[in-house]
């Protein structure tokens, strides 16, 4: 029943949020664009750039660190609908490894142990995920901080996936003696953390996709990534004549990639590094490549869907997410006006039950906001009444989350402010529905009055 529960828990759609939804890695070095491109570079995401291009793969997007808000992709050229962004060979994802258990928890701690391992063929793509202390996810909050939440069964759930993680970081600690590293629970949680707000679900299993993970989360967007053939213009066929996408080989994500020889030595040339820094949009001309990439020839491919000037962020959608959403699942406060919006926690469809506790809010791709509630007069005043009960069980809890101080285990301190922040937006979102539903309750009256 436990690791029931959990994988409920751990696995719930979306896997990831995006680097989108996720603290960029801190720049160890930086260098400004020369290109005409938000930003700077980034020392571990040109080496990516590099590893995946050199491996098969095709990358036709600019990553960027922007001062303020972290780390992004951008069109290094004007693009149409339709234009790869990128083209990843399946060989080139990491898969989670369960080998231990059910749910992220289990397999976060393996991953630590793989980003311990120098010679691991994806050390490269490890390298440029956040560094512990930059991700901000509930595996990692402070049990201390829970009153901020104030639902019984949100906080449960947050501390049965903690003590989940510290108890499988022990079943590891042989292995982790053998690298001479202490099974440190913050590191495990750390590891459990990057699966939990980056992976995406692909072949019934859940991986990390190198690039597409670099894009951040935007309730909006309409840019879209699935499995196509390499072949660029196979890709395009398959999506103009709608054919089914090609079968994933059972084992895409064991890392045994041959990398490709680059038949086109002009855009081989164009992609190459210059001075050991890569040039933005150079490579162009290695956009519909005739040769199949990868040893399987399959890829994840990601694609513009609608028109993007150059220098303008490419984003990701993980489906429609509420300010609870990302704050406790993937750590960081969307901005724009979904802070207005109720969180899910508040909301009438919030399942109470607890193995739904981690529920989205239902929609369709694209939609930026939520439905807003309607009903018959009664309907209506059934949830101000709800609603109402709601904000005076959260103001009688303010003078206990007054007295939270940032705790030792909050990495940089950064956490606390964000969680009071956010109950500050939940609770003025509260009082904006309820202003909305009285409005309504008085349309509907006046119409009634009308009908006379």
């Amino acid at each position: 029943m436990l690791f029931w529960v959990v994988c409920m828990l751990a696995l719930a759609w979306p896997h990831a949020v995006s680097a989108a939804a996720k603290p960029a890695a801190a720049a160890a070095y930086q260098q400004p664009s020369a290109d005409g491109l938000p930003g700077v570079h980034n020392k571990a995401s040109d080496a990516l750039l590099r590893w995946v291009r050199s491996n098969g793969g095709q990358v036709h997007v600019a990553v960027r660190v922007v001062p303020g808000r972290g780390r992004g992709t951008f069109a290094a050229w004007d693009l149409e609908p339709g234009d790869v962004l990128a083209s990843i060979p399946v060989e080139l994802v990491y898969a989670a490894n369960y080998s231990l258990g059910a749910g992220f928890e289990s397999a976060g701690p393996m991953l630590v142990l793989d980003m311990a391992d120098p010679s691991s063929f994806w050390q490269p793509y490890f390298s440029s995920l956040p560094k512990p202390g930059q991700v901000l996810s509930k595996e990692l909050m402070p049990q201390s901080y829970s009153p901020i939440i104030q639902d019984e069964n949100t906080e449960a759930a947050i501390r049965l996936l903690q003590d989940n993680i510290e108890q499988y970081c022990r079943l590891l600690q042989p292995a982790f003696d053998k690298l001479q590293m202490e099974a440190n629970v913050t590191r495990c949680a750390h590891g459990t953390a990057l699966l939990s707000t980056r992976t995406f679900s692909y072949n019934s299993q859940e991986v990390l996709l190198p690039i597409v993970d670099l894009a951040n989360h935007d309730n909006a967007c309409l840019h879209t990534h699935r499995v196509e053939p390499c072949d660029v213009e196979a890709g395009n066929k398959q999506r103009e004549e709608g054919l089914p996408a090609p079968e994933i080989p059972p084992s895409f994500a064991s890392g045994a990639v041959t990398p490709a020889e680059t038949e086109d030595t002009e855009a081989a040339a164009a992609c190459s590094d210059k001075g050991g820094q890569h040039v933005a949009g150079s490579c162009k001309g290695d956009l519909y490549s005739k040769q199949s990439r990868g040893a399987s020839g399959i890829c994840i491919v990601w694609r513009a869907e609608t028109a993007v000037a150059k220098g303008g962020e490419l984003c990701n959608n993980y489906g429609l997410l509420l300010q609870d959403n990302t704050v406790l699942q993937y750590g960081f406060l969307q901005a724009g006006d979904i802070a207005l919006e109720l969180s899910m926690l508040d909301r009438p469809e919030h399942s109470q039950k607890f193995e739904e506790v981690w529920d989205k809010p239902k929609s369709t791709w694209g939609q930026p906001l939520p439905h807003k509630f309607t009903g018959t007069a009664q309907d209506i005043q059934a949830e101000v009444q709800r609603l109402s009960e709601r904000l005076q069980a959260l103001r009688a809890g303010d003078a206990a989350v007054a007295g939270i101080k940032v705790h030792s285990d909050d990495p940089g301190g950064k956490m606390l402010p964000m969680l009071l922040e956010w109950r500050q937006q939940r609770l003025h979102a509260i009082k904006l529905e309820l202003q909305r539903l009285a409005d309504l309750r008085e349309d509907l009256r006046l119409d009634a009055i009308d009908e006379l």
